[in-house]
């Protein structure tokens, strides 16, 4: 049974928000944001070292801006610390938090301890 919802939000109310509402009351799920931060980019060197030491691989899976394609964004390329300074260098989000990327942690490529740093 279902009784929660992780979500990856890193700091836009507004998605956390709509979140809330269309998906959480939608469903009769809690929705939880683990890695939620008030301040855009304040936690951002902590996830980059959880994500690093996870050894989780994650792929980038969609694009919506040009200047994300031209940092390196694009499909299948795998994110880490080259493409968040090649997306700051272009006065982007490092995690595309704004809409410029999306990604897939492929959570299944490594031991569930080691994905949850357990």
């Amino acid at each position: 049974r279902v009784i929660g919802l992780a979500c990856g939000d890193l700091h836009l109310e507004h998605i956390r928000q709509w979140r809330e509402d269309a998906v959480g009351k939608g469903l009769g799920l809690k929705c939880h944001y683990p890695v939620w931060s008030d301040v855009a980019g304040a936690n951002y060197a902590q996830l980059a070292a959880d994500l690093e030491a996870s050894g989780v691989p994650c792929k980038v899976s969609a694009v919506t801006d040009d200047k994300a394609r031209a940092a390196g964004a694009n499909v299948g390329v795998l994110f880490g610390p080259e493409l968040a300074a090649a997306m700051v260098a272009a006065g982007l989000d490092a995690f595309g938090e704004n809409g410029e990327m999306h990604t897939l942690a492929q959570v299944w490529e490594v031991p569930r301890e080691q994905a949850l740093g357990l």
